[in-house]
């Protein structure tokens, strides 16, 4: 049995005056689209906006990502329909993430089950007992066109990549990079429009002020990055305000209000998306951690591009390995959840990792918003 949403066509010459029809199937999947297509296409209008104030354009702006809506719904109903659940109430596992200290890592009161889930290479999500979303995973989400903008622009980095690699920090150290490489200048770099200095948080006087990567290399190829990750990142913002609204919101409330700080607004005014903070990797495959500064209910964000093969995106905890391939977008609670990114076969891989910082929140007044449940898209527990 089958529903059918019929939306009058323009007027078209005799003979083609036709109804486009759209067959969905009957039950929660259906529902589901309904909704999550209302949600998205009032989104849209907001993402066409910000498009043509990027581009410059007068008109509606025609790509794939801004004219089909169909992608990202699709993969979202994909997600949520492919649910795994972890047998726990995460509050029980963490402190309440509206009331924690900050604190270099979270410090759980009990372990994760291990759940086992296996090798994942389909759109999913990953939930606690109660809906809580902790896992957003997209295989071969970014069009060809995106990831060609942001492996053209991490060129513009080559000069401060060649000047990152040392053994202060794992992140750095050359062990962890591909060493056979005569094509992509390995190393990593942070950027972020304003953050506090390392140590200085929870400092009542500390400043915020945009960082040293950003402010001392404008002219050695960090204007030009940014200008060409511009349109990639507000697709992937566009994504965010999907998959956690509330926290698309408070970050664009603290982007905006860094917009109008004397000390941030020059290199605010210039950052691309509502992340706090980007940290682009070339041929680096990642040791087991956990990130620090954020917070247990928030989203980092990894995107992996290339011609490499056979990459996989680990969750030790979960018992989890998730597809790894070129385009995927992965959002997932990394305050809260380990994670790893072993070994691949042939050619180079750049991934964008991107942050947000809960120190910085707070230091601009910017309600903490929570976790994100099932509920939100109008599912029960019992779809």
């Amino acid at each position: 049995m089958v529903i059918t949403l019929s939306t009058p066509s323009k007027k078209r010459p005799r003979g083609r005056n036709k109804k486009r029809k759209f067959i969905l199937e009957t039950g929660p999947q259906a529902e589901m689209l309904i909704k999550l297509r209302r949600r998205f296409l009032y989104v849209t209008k907001h993402y066409q906006v910000i498009l043509q104030q990027v581009t410059g354009a007068t008109r509606r702006i025609r790509t794939p990502e801004a004219e089909d809506s169909n992608v990202i719904v699709k993969s979202l109903c994909s997600a949520l329909q492919n649910r795994f659940i972890v047998d726990v109430d995460i509050s029980e596992v963490v402190c309440n993430p509206s009331t924690d200290p900050i604190t270099r890592s979270t410090i759980p009161k009990c372990k994760l089950p291990n759940s086992k889930f296996g090798h994942i290479s389909q759109p999913c999500t990953i939930v606690d007992r109660f809906g809580r979303i902790l896992v957003w995973y997209f295989p071969n989400l970014l069009s060809n066109s995106h990831q060609d903008m942001l492996l053209s622009a991490t060129k513009s980095l080559d000069r401060l990549f060649s000047r990152s690699i040392s053994r202060k920090h794992w992140r750095t150290n050359p062990s962890y990079f591909l060493q056979d490489n005569d094509t992509w200048t390995n190393g990593t770099k942070t950027f972020s429009p304003g953050w506090f200095a390392l140590g200085h948080g929870n400092c009542p006087i500390a400043e915020i002020k945009a960082s040293c990567s950003i402010r001392k290399n404008m002219h050695r190829g960090v204007d030009k990055w940014l200008r060409g990750i511009n349109i990639p990142f507000k697709f992937l913002d566009h994504l965010l305000s999907m998959t956690h609204p509330p926290l698309y919101h408070a970050a664009t409330c603290a982007l905006s209000k860094l917009r109008i700080n004397p000390l941030t607004k020059v290199y605010a005014d210039q950052w691309p998306t509502v992340f706090s903070g980007i940290s682009p990797i070339t041929n680096r495959v990642t040791p087991e951690h956990k990130d620090n500064f954020g917070n247990v209910a928030w989203y980092d964000q990894v995107v992996t591009l290339g011609n490499y093969q056979s990459a996989t995106f680990n969750l030790p905890e979960l018992g989890t390995t998730l597809e790894y391939g070129p385009g995927t977008v992965i959002q997932f609670c990394g305050n809260l959840l380990k994670h790893s990114v072993s070994s691949w076969e042939k050619g180079h891989r750049v991934c964008y990792a991107s942050f947000f910082r809960q120190d910085v929140f707070k230091k601009l007044g910017v309600e903490l918003p929570g976790w994100v449940t099932k509920d939100y898209y109008g599912l029960g527990l019992n779809h």
